[in-house]
């Protein structure tokens, strides 16, 4: 049993390249540890890696423990770290943090760990990127909900060629990603800093189109629910009491319709209403 998990572990070493001994034997403690062990691996953790913690592991990526942890997706490894008071938000050379290197590398539990943690939904890596766009990026969609449901902006720009998290998804014809985009809101009119909207970037994919039209049709519920909510709104003070009733039966069967679509997408129905206004 401990040579097979011993061939485990070094197979994660390598993936972790050249990455520091101290680092190396410490993921080997915690692939060989029994679940009773957990005290023993803190102990060996700490002295291992306290007090440079936050040192970085790799010359030549400046990723820390934490970083790497989280980019293999090793949730258990991460809670260990963060308990040992890693920085979470330490980033490397590129500036990017473990959330977003969890993010681009879809590890979702990991994910949602960091942004339990209180990891920054907007941090921003040298391209002014967030960990949504990293997602997005490499049509990460577990990343990209748990993300969204955190309320991360899917609307910010980078500022190398404008792109928002929509538009690097359809470049790089990540059709899932792009559809649950459209569908969780994302503006399907941005554009980028030369006018080139999400077709366009994509090249006229077809397999962006369909992802468009799909997440559009199953947009389309919630943003008519949201357009009657806010006419309704605006419309009340200068209406009888008669006119009043009827138009807030109207509200109530659209925040009905509202609620119902929000279910069908597993995202509750006032975050659509408090992101529309922003990000629309």
């Amino acid at each position: 049993m401990v040579a097979v998990q011993l061939r485990s572990c070094t197979k994660q070493s390598v993936q972790v390249r050249q990455h520091a001994f101290a680092f190396w034997l410490l993921t080997l403690f915690h692939c060989l540890s029994a679940p009773g062990d957990v005290e023993a691996v803190k102990k060996i953790e700490a002295r291992l890696l306290h007090p440079k913690i936050n040192d970085s592991i790799d010359e030549a990526t400046g990723d820390t423990a934490l970083i790497v942890a989280s980019r293999l997706g090793r949730v258990e490894m991460v809670k260990l770290l963060l308990e040992l008071k890693s920085d979470i938000e330490k980033a490397n050379s590129y500036n990017s943090t473990a959330l977003a290197a969890a993010a681009a590398a879809g590890e979702t539990e990991t994910v949602k760990l960091l942004i339990e943690q209180k990891a920054k939904i907007e941090s921003l890596d040298k391209e002014k990127s967030t960990p949504l766009m990293a997602a997005a990026r490499f049509g990460q969609t577990g990343a990209i909900e748990a993300l969204l449901d955190a309320k991360a902006n899917a609307e910010h720009r980078e500022e190398l060629f404008g792109d928002t998290a929509l538009l690097m998804a359809a470049y790089n014809e990540a059709g899932p990603a792009v559809q649950l985009l459209v569908e969780r809101g994302a503006n399907v009119q941005a554009k980028t800093f030369k006018g080139a909207d999400v077709y366009d970037v994509s090249k006229g994919s077809s397999v962006v189109r369909e992802a468009v039209e799909e997440g559009g049709k199953r947009f389309a519920p919630i943003l008519r629910s949201l357009t009657t909510l806010s006419i309704s709104g605006l419309r009340l003070r200068s209406l009888s009491v008669d006119e009043r009733r009827a138009e807030k039966e109207a509200a109530a069967k659209a925040k009905a319709e509202l609620d119902k679509a929000g279910k069908t997408l597993g995202v509750p129905s006032d975050g659509f209403a408090e992101r529309a206004p922003d990000e629309r």
